[in-house]
């Protein structure tokens, strides 16, 4: 999540920065969680699956984690905060939000205890492991998906089955594709690239598509913005 500039590495990505403006301008505290470096780890594109040793599992941690020190915090409002990721983040989003995963999730355990995310974001996260787990997958709070259909490194098909299952479940979980769209078509930075040094994707060895598409950046970011609008508003002022 930092820069890779010469002389910048302790900066927060141009990237990642210029995610955080919009939510900051709309009256938000944004707060990022470093997973990796913390682990003395730069990042986990380039490892093969099989070799990480930072899974999304662990990560979950890190949230939870992050969600009580939040809950210390008093300009913050611990009853509406909201979870956020992408790619591996995102699927560490899922991975919190499942009920089954996280006792803090379970929702209506009495007036002591402590409040959970309010609402959950993966953009382009892995959904296999969610999908595998069939009727045990449950979410804790209402989250939501975005995807390219054309994501060739976290496959957009395996998370469309996903958003089906969950919806046959009553699970409020959607999940939203964007034509013509690739991993990480939200970036407000770079442009399309075919990345050849990723060893994971749909087809391991071929490389992956990696780069903005500004219409389905727009169109998320609209979306994203509505949705917590919708769940982190003050339940006093909605009237």
């Amino acid at each position: 999540m930092y820069s890779t500039r010469k002389g910048h590495e302790q900066q927060l990505a141009e990237r990642l920065a210029l995610r955080a403006d919009p939510l900051v301008r709309d009256g938000y505290a944004v707060l990022f969680v470093d997973s990796f470096r913390s682990r003395g780890v730069a990042q986990v594109c380039t490892i093969k699956r099989g070799e990480r040793t930072i899974k999304a599992a662990a990560r979950r941690f890190d949230a939870l984690a992050a969600l009580a020190y939040l809950g210390t915090r008093s300009d913050i409002a611990r009853e509406r905060i909201a979870l956020l990721g992408w790619s591996h983040g995102g699927s560490a989003v899922l991975r919190t939000i499942d009920k089954a995963g996280s006792a803090d999730a379970a929702s209506g355990a009495g007036a002591s205890a402590r409040p959970f995310f309010r609402a959950a974001v993966a953009f382009y996260p892995g959904c296999a492991s969610a999908l595998k787990a069939r009727d045990r997958y449950r979410v804790a709070a209402p989250t939501r998906i975005y995807i390219g259909a054309l994501d060739d490194w976290t496959p957009a098909a395996t998370c469309v089955e996903l958003g089906k299952a969950m919806a046959a479940r009553n699970q409020d979980l959607l999940v939203t594709t964007y034509a013509g769209s690739y991993h990480a078509f939200d970036s407000p930075t770079g442009s399309l690239a075919h990345r050849m040094d990723v060893p994971n994707g749909v087809h391991p060895g071929e490389g992956v598509h990696v780069g903005p598409n500004p219409d389905a950046r727009a169109a998320a970011n609209a979306s994203v913005r509505a949705f917590l609008r919708e769940r982190l508003l003050d339940p006093a002022a909605r009237g």
